[in-house]
């Protein structure tokens, strides 16, 4: 401290260094750590021996000598051979082409006239998207019962699982169901529902122009700002 002898003697006091430390002999080791010498032997002998009981053990594990089998062998996992990262990218070269070769197959055996999962005419078949998956094929009828009896209802489902893959297809007894009630599906649809209709069947040259609408409003981000009302919105998952 700069002036610290300008002090008088009374505080100068204060600032006197300590005592320093009494010497002490140095111990020369940790009293907490043992100084015991600890017997580490080679592990050569070890190695001899594990030679020579390797040499008197069959393949069972069976010592030839005294007969008893070692108790090791039993705990020991099995071999694994892992291959070389050539043979991986062969093993995924041949299961990229054997796939393939089996995709190629089925499109050709591949004939949907002859698919007993069809619903039938597709001219009195509803195609519906965006279904929800805790839907079921009574609250599909109950809904669109309303338009025209209902020959066939089918939600498509997982076949490993039997989950609901999200659409369904309804097929009508009459086409007339599928036109005349056109206009109802189309609010319905507006609605977030996700109803969607097979192009090229249900419209004529004189409704190109509603479908022209109603393919501009799904698929661009313009929403109606008064949606139509829908009597039961819980069965189908909004549009995103």
């Amino acid at each position: 401290m700069v002036g610290t002898h300008l002090l008088p003697p009374n505080l100068l006091k204060l600032f006197a260094p300590r005592a320093p430390l009494p010497y002490c002999k140095p111990l020369g080791r940790d009293p907490d750590v043992s100084i015991h010498k600890k017997h580490i032997s080679c592990v050569s002998p070890l190695l001899d021996q594990l030679k020579l009981d390797a040499a008197a053990t069959n393949d069972d594990g069976v010592n030839q000598e005294s007969g008893t089998k070692d108790p090791l062998i039993e705990r020991m996992p099995p071999e694994t051979l892992t291959d070389s990262m050539q043979v991986q990218f062969e093993r995924r070269q041949e299961d990229r082409v054997r796939r393939k070769e089996e995709r190629v197959a089925r499109q050709e055996k591949y004939d949907p006239k002859q698919d007993p999962n069809a619903t039938g005419d597709p001219y009195r078949t509803l195609f519906i998207s965006r279904l929800s998956y805790e839907a079921t094929e009574s609250d599909l009828k109950k809904e669109f019962d309303m338009y025209g009896p209902i020959e066939k209802l089918l939600i498509v489902k997982n076949k490993l699982t039997g989950k609901s893959r999200g659409y369904a297809f309804i097929l009508f007894e009459r086409e007339k169901d599928m036109k005349g009630e056109f206009p109802l599906f189309l609010s319905f649809t507006l609605n977030s529902t996700g109803t969607s209709f097979p192009q090229n069947t249900l419209y004529s040259h004189k409704d190109i122009l509603i479908l022209s609408l109603w393919n501009r409003i799904l698929f661009s981000n313009h929403r109606p700002s008064h949606p139509f009302p829908c009597s039961c919105p819980s069965l189908f998952s909004p549009l995103v």
